[in-house]
Order: C-alpha cells, then sequence, then structure tokens
C-alpha cells in the first residue's frame, strides 16, 4: 500500500517513500530510508569546505623567507611546494575561490534542509504546496480580471 508522502520519480523510475527530491550530487533519491544520511552528507560537506578555506587561508598567509637561495616556509611546508610560493599562492586563491563557488550554495541546502527536518516536511511537498498556492492565486486574479472585463 502506497503512503501519501510516496512518490515517483521520474528519473529512477521507482516509487520512493516520503520522497524528497532527486539529488544529482548523489544520482539518487532522497527519501525515508537515506534523508538522515542526506543530511549528514551535506552538513559534512560544508564543514570540508569550511574546512578547505581555513587551512588555505593559513598557507596563504605563512611567510616564505629566502635563505641563501632556497626557500623556507616559517609556518609551514608541504612538499616541494615550499620552493615555489607564487605557485602555492595561486593553488590557494584558485581553492578559496572553488570552495566559496560550492559553499554558498552547500550552505544554503543546509538551511532548506534544516527547517524541513524541522518542520517534517519533504523539499517535494513544500515546492508542491507553494505551486499549488500560487496556481491558486492565479487562478483567483484571472477570474477578477475577467469579472472586470464583463463590468466594463
Amino acid at each position: 500500500m502506497r503512503s501519501s508522502r510516496s512518490k515517483h520519480c521520474a528519473i529512477c523510475n521507482r516509487c520512493v517513500e516520503r520522497f524528497d527530491h532527486h539529488c544529482p550530487w548523489i544520482n539518487n533519491c532522497v527519501g525515508v530510508n537515506n534523508h538522515n544520511s542526506f543530511i549528514v552528507f551535506i552538513y559534512s560537506l560544508v564543514l570540508t569546505l569550511i574546512a578547505l578555506v581555513c587551512s588555505s587561508f593559513v598557507s596563504f598567509g605563512a611567510k616564505a623567507y629566502r635563505d641563501e637561495d632556497e626557500w623556507h616556509l616559517s609556518e609551514l611546508c608541504i612538499g616541494n611546494l615550499c620552493t615555489y610560493g607564487y605557485l602555492r599562492d595561486s593553488v590557494c586563491v584558485i581553492n578559496i575561490i572553488v570552495c566559496f563557488f560550492f559553499g554558498f550554495p552547500g550552505t544554503a541546502l543546509c538551511l532548506v534542509h534544516t527547517l524541513n527536518y524541522s518542520k517534517n516536511k519533504t523539499t517535494n511537498e513544500r515546492f508542491a504546496k507553494s505551486k499549488n498556492n500560487a496556481t491558486a492565486s492565479m487562478a483567483s486574479e484571472s477570474e477578477s480580471l475577467m469579472n472586470v472585463n464583463e463590468t466594463g
């Protein structure tokens, strides 16, 4: 017997209990069996991005100094990357940019799913409800326009 919160996923072509959405990141539907794992995944993703940005700032801020034709880092050294300060700085800047590029949508996803989880709703239910409300408001607006046109 299918519950009212079950939906058919057009991408997976299967019925999912308490269907939230089909996630392209994990290439699977998020539903009752893996919703908690998905929330842990997106939180760990955001925490990893924060750790990468912090470590890049620390590495970027590490002062390189030259001693007898050799480069040394006063705070940290990662392999041969220490000998090329500009390369290390370029990698750190690119890493920070990429982390921010993925960090903002990841953080928004965390906030949305935390809100959904606290309200015991799914993304599908929230958007379906707002879609139905938008359709109802558009219908009422069109009816009022028709009434104005008929009287005018």
